[in-house]
């Protein structure tokens, strides 16, 4: 356990410089280092106790990180933000989703078959109410994707994997701790957006050569033509969320090429975790605006296997 006192930061009121002579009623405007304030309301959790004096707050924590608690404290404005969500827990997710496809084990007649499928079953065992015999840990004031936060009965070990990163990107400062119902919204984001991808794909006509040629998929010839439309879509899927080092955003316009391009810079592979933290979180840009628009031709028919 440790004390952590936190006072306050004063700035002064640009609006001064404007004035003709000084005025003693026009007061300095503060900054407050605060309990219930973020980015130190990640860890309220954390806090035993409070305590006010005078113009400092004293607070109690348990053990956490606290080279993180001590940097917040020393200089806030200049701390890193932590996101509402994060790319590591985007490539998280679209990895155990690749994951769970690729095993045998999961072709029962009841086991979901695509990338949609598995999102959606995902979904349905996220409930919406904080009713615990949904929960592994019934301890916890409300439920977070982080440790502690698992839901039983969740398809396969999706909920540990989420929430052993979750914790990590908590604690490591690098995201803000996500709800599950934040979570689900997420998930229900990635099944839309699926639909509205394929349907723009589809409406190419391209045959798979095409498709492998447009896409940048790098499949061998002989494997176009052994796969099936489900393994096909799935390849899509991977290189548009794990794989590809380009994304495909989908022209909405009537005019134009039926794609615009985000080429990930070398050493910089974000674009899905700013996506959706602008998208859902309201939070940061929007990615798209740095888009170009494609000038891909898939010139050659190739091998007839559309």
């Amino acid at each position: 356990m440790f004390f952590a006192p936190m006072g306050y930061k004063f700035m002064r009121d640009p609006e001064k410089n404007k004035l003709k002579k000084r005025s003693i009623d026009n007061k300095y405007r503060y900054h407050p280092v605060d309990i219930n304030k973020y980015p130190l309301s990640e860890f309220k959790d954390d806090c035993l106790s409070t305590e006010t004096y005078h113009a400092k707050q004293m607070n109690l924590f348990k053990k956490i990180n606290l080279i993180y608690v001590c940097l917040i404290i020393k200089n806030k404005r200049k701390f890193p933000m932590a996101v509402r969500f994060h790319e590591s827990m985007h490539r998280t997710i679209w990895a155990w989703i690749r994951a769970y496809c690729d095993t045998a084990e999961h072709d029962g007649p009841h086991d979901p078959k695509t990338p949609a499928g598995v999102l959606k079953v995902i979904c349905s065992k996220i409930p919406y109410q904080n009713d615990t015999r949904w929960w592994v840990s019934q301890e916890l004031p409300d439920h977070y994707v982080i440790s502690g936060g698992e839901i039983k009965d969740m398809i396969g070990s999706f909920s540990e994997n989420v929430c052993t990163v979750g914790e990590y990107l908590h604690t490591s400062g690098l995201q803000q701790k996500l709800h599950w119902l934040g979570l689900k919204n997420v998930l229900q984001h990635y099944i839309y957006d699926i639909n509205s991808y394929m349907t723009k794909v589809n409406s190419l006509g391209y045959n798979y050569t095409q498709l492998n040629q447009y896409f940048d998929l790098n499949l061998s010839e002989s494997m176009l033509r052994v796969i099936g439309p489900t393994q096909m879509a799935e390849h899509l899927l991977w290189s548009r969320y794990l794989t590809g080092v380009c994304v495909f955003i989908p022209n909405l316009e009537k005019d134009g090429p039926p794609f615009r391009e985000y080429l990930f810079s070398r050493g910089d592979d974000f674009y899905w975790g700013t996506k959706i933290s602008f998208e859902l979180f309201s939070e940061g840009e929007n990615p798209d605006l740095s888009a170009f628009t494609s000038t891909r031709i898939a010139d050659f028919a190739g091998v007839d296997n559309a």
